[in-house]
């Protein structure tokens, strides 16, 4: 049975994310991430519940305690997790032109280029900003 750290790892591999973006996006630091990964610290309750909604898997499949990974409402989770994944992967894209561009993700210049590409998808969906 894999353990917690593994399945980190493997959930955080499989959609592309570094351990400092993970780290970013649920507000800790990439060591406390690389520390679950190696199995060497186990998350607060707190902190496992917020993996499991980023990733949307149970927390029991997390934790090894089954080898499905179960979804956490089944009649939206498809739904969702489209949604998240193609907002993940844009942000992802958006993140890794900043950089080139000698840009940090909180830096202004790149929350202006955030905002002004989901205006340009809004008003190519026929939709005005409001």
């Amino acid at each position: 049975m894999s353990t917690f750290g593994e399945r980190l790892k493997k959930e955080r591999e499989m959609r592309g994310i570094s351990q400092q973006e993970l780290a970013n996006r649920l507000n800790l630091s990439q060591s406390s991430v690389a520390y679950y990964e190696k199995d060497r610290k186990q998350p607060s309750q707190n902190t496992l519940t917020k993996i499991a909604d980023f990733f949307d898997l149970d927390v029991d499949y997390l934790l090894g305690r089954t080898e499905k990974p179960q979804q956490v409402n089944e009649n939206t989770t498809s739904y969702m997790s489209d949604r998240r994944n193609d907002a993940d992967t844009t942000i992802h894209l958006l993140e890794k032109e900043a950089r080139k561009l000698g840009l940090s993700p909180s830096d202004p210049k790149f929350l202006e280029m955030l905002s002004n590409a989901f205006d340009l998808l809004r008003i190519a969906r026929g939709q005005d900003k409001e």
